[in-house]
């Protein structure tokens, strides 16, 4: 029989009630922003790297807006909007393996809909961050691809 922790269920609760968990993946130390995407598999996913460039022209073309609702939700402490506004960004983000963005999404997304967002402005403000290594390295992606393509 396995022996629980006392400060387990504690952080379990936790969890559940902000969308935080303990456990979250660190971001990677360094300035290559481009390994944050796993062009791979975001081809395999696809099907095409034609496809995957333009899903990325997608992304970079709407993920401002979308940070705008988010922030708005969360200044607004408006759950629903939250909800809405971080499930649109995750979605949008999950052919490029960008796990601690996605991860951050996912924890707003659930704060919103266990109306608890006591924590969201620090998540968001990771986000933030990760939502702008992500973009570089999609912007090198492409960059990368129209220097190989001309």
């Amino acid at each position: 029989m396995r022996r629980v922790d006392p400060t387990e269920n504690q952080r379990m609760s936790d969890e559940t009630r902000t969308g935080l968990s303990a456990h979250t993946p660190e971001t990677p130390q360094g300035n290559d922003d481009a390994l944050i995407i796993d062009k791979a598999a975001a081809i395999a996913s696809l099907g095409s790297e034609r496809l995957l460039l333009k899903v990325v022209d997608l992304f970079l073309a709407n993920y401002s807006k979308r940070m705008q609702d988010i922030r708005q939700a969360v200044a607004n402490h408006d759950s629903a909007g939250l909800v809405l506004a971080a499930h649109a960004l995750k979605s949008a983000m999950c052919y490029f393996s960008a796990h601690a963005a996605t991860e951050a999404a996912l924890s707003l997304e659930t704060m919103g809909r266990n109306g608890n967002l006591s924590h969201a402005q620090e998540v968001f403000s990771k986000l933030e961050v990760e939502i702008g290594r992500l973009t570089r390295g999609l912007s090198a992606l492409l960059k990368e691809e129209k220097l190989r393509g001309s």
